[in-house]
């Protein structure tokens, strides 16, 4: 069993914390085995961002398709998760790829493409993709208190499956 050093950015103190985290070699292995049937965004995650840039209103979100915090914008709020897929990435931390997530605003009704590194999130959804129990509905929250290490960790609340 190896031990990897790694960043977890589902972490948050402010937005765009990063808190440091160790992750052993065996955990990652069972979620490389369990994301290697999501599929690669490929040129699907070129055009998601490229429709999300046309998008824009305003230029403080054109980097918006690159920050994983994108779905900190939906916490507290339904979201309806149809698909997940994959992209390689250069990030530090430790999954070697983060995920675009596919599905709806169940406020708003709108189509929505976000992309999320945090690792307790990638965990349940590659998880929920593994085992066929998307599309789910799920509202994404931070915790209300923080860690040892003065960060607000961030995951799913299973709304329906």
């Amino acid at each position: 069993m190896t031990e990897a050093t790694a960043t977890d950015p589902g972490t948050t103190e402010a937005p765009g914390s990063i808190v440091p985290r160790a992750v052993q070699g065996d955990v990652i292995d069972a979620y490389e085995s369990m994301i290697s049937a999501v599929p690669d965004a490929g040129q699907e995650g070129i055009e998601s961002i490229l429709r999300q840039l046309a998008a824009v209103t305003d230029p403080a979100a054109l980097d918006t398709p690159w920050q994983a915090g994108g779905l900190a914008d939906f916490v507290g709020r339904q979201i309806i998760v149809r698909g997940i897929r994959k992209m390689p990435s250069d990030y530090p931390g430790p999954l070697p790829w983060f995920l675009i997530i596919d599905g709806q605003d169940v406020t708003t009704g709108a189509e929505i493409h976000l992309t999320t590194g945090a690792v307790s999130v990638v965990a349940q959804l590659v998880k929920a993709f593994a085992e066929s129990w998307l599309p789910a509905v799920f509202i994404p929250r931070v915790s209300d208190r923080p860690t040892k290490d003065g960060y607000y960790p961030m995951h799913l609340e299973v709304v329906r499956g």
